[in-house]
């Protein structure tokens, strides 16, 4: 590594994207298939917000290099944010077949295979989704370093299969989300709803409460479960009036 270049690096280590820019911008002129500049400038227009230039940059360093660490995984999560959906997912889907057993020693990443079958539910793809889904059940046993991420893919499942109005299985699928061992807020917010989606109001609005106690520290004002929180407030009201 040039001194140049470890110069780039340590500014965008400091936050200083224009003046990392500006070095790498250099290093590129006088080597335009340097596959760490390109990633550290791609990197650099992200941070800046620059997302068509660091699309660019990404493109030409997996056509040199489809195999450079974190390439892949950064051009499609660009792309998905713009729109591009489907080539995102299957751009994401190489890069995990390509891995495995996940990468740099880390393991599977649960959030990895939920990304790329995300794509495709949100590309209109639910069946391939669910395809994704399954596969990554097969490589479940070699999640090691992510086990905080372990409830992500029987989240989104459960999700797919309440898109499709099929909230028996869908309630079953949140409940193995539940299980994993560090299911997080979304997890509990998504059984509630499903109570709702099932007619269960009596049991929505007991794990409503239990939820708002043990998850959320007894404070409902968080910006992601308003809309929850209406419903179950109309529930309550309905029932009361009754």
């Amino acid at each position: 590594m040039t001194e140049k270049l470890k110069e780039a690096i340590e500014l965008s280590e400091k936050g200083k994207y224009k003046q990392a820019k500006k070095n790498l911008e250099s290093i590129l002129r006088k080597e335009p298939r340097n596959e760490q500049a390109l990633f550290e400038i791609a990197y650099a227009h992200l941070s800046l917000d620059e997302d068509d230039l660091a699309i660019d940059r990404l493109k030409m360093l997996l056509s040199l290099n489809p195999e450079y660490p974190g390439a892949r995984d950064w051009y499609s999560r660009t792309i998905a944010k713009h729109g591009n959906k489907i080539e995102a997912a299957e751009v994401k889907y190489v890069d995990l077949k390509s891995k495995p057993n996940g990468e740099l020693g880390m393991g599977v990443s649960p959030y990895g295979w939920t990304d790329c079958a995300e794509y495709y539910f949100l590309g209109s793809q639910p069946a391939r989704a669910k395809e994704i889904l399954d596969e990554y059940f097969n490589y479940e046993s070699r999640v090691t370093a992510y086990e905080g991420d372990k409830s992500a893919p029987y989240r989104l499942y459960s999700k797919i299969l309440r898109s499709e109005g099929r909230f028996e299985e869908s309630f079953s699928m949140c409940l193995k989300a539940l299980g994993q061992k560090k299911p997080v807020p979304a997890d509990h917010e998504l059984r509630v709803w499903l109570l709702i989606d099932l007619g269960r109001d009596s049991e929505a609005i007991s794990d409503y409460d239990k939820m708002i106690k043990e998850v959320f520290g007894g404070m409902d004002r968080f910006v992601q479960i308003q809309p929850l929180k209406k419903k179950i407030d109309e529930i309550r009201l309905t029932k009361f009036s009754t």
